[in-house]
């Protein structure tokens, strides 16, 4: 089953769309035999948005449960932000879209700790700074970003 998310194969589009349904990830053992098709498939321009912005958000949740501890998924910063430079703004979108939606899950107390803890760290190391990748949409989620940000607002602002 493996084999058939690698991009060589004919039915690979439909292997990813497929998984898309799966609410689980998959274990660390899972993630590391399909992670180069994985990283590879935000750079495909044949894959649909609905189905990039899904694997995107999994590529957010890898990120920042590796970022707590919570797992330890083989999934460097580095190797994200390739991806993402060879992606499209739409999904550079929903990235941000995640981020800010984590520093909206903090309580208010929790803001400043959150940020330069967690979602401020994996943002630094992840977000291409290539101008020609932004787009209104994206920046109007950056700004969603800031906004969720309280008391972190300041470092936030340094960081976008």
């Amino acid at each position: 089953m493996i084999p058939l998310f690698d991009w060589d194969v004919p039915d690979a589009t439909a292997a990813w769309a497929a998984r898309q349904y799966s609410r689980f990830i998959g274990g660390a053992r899972l993630f590391a035999l399909t992670k180069a098709p994985f990283l590879q498939l935000f750079g495909r321009g044949g894959l649909p948005d609905e189905i990039a912005r899904i694997y995107a958000g999994w590529l957010v949740s890898i990120l920042l449960a590796n970022q707590t501890g919570e797992t330890t998924y083989d999934l460097s910063f580095v190797e994200a932000r390739v991806a993402l430079r060879r992606t499209r703004p739409s999904i550079l979108q929903s990235v941000a879209h995640d981020l800010a939606e984590e520093m909206e899950r903090a309580k208010p107390d929790q803001k400043l700790l959150r940020w330069r803890d967690v979602v401020g760290p994996v943002f630094r190391k992840i977000w291409p700074q290539d101008v020609d990748l932004m787009s209104g949409t994206v920046t109007f989620k950056l700004l969603q970003i800031l906004r969720a940000a309280g008391e972190a607002f300041p470092e936030a602002a340094d960081a976008c």
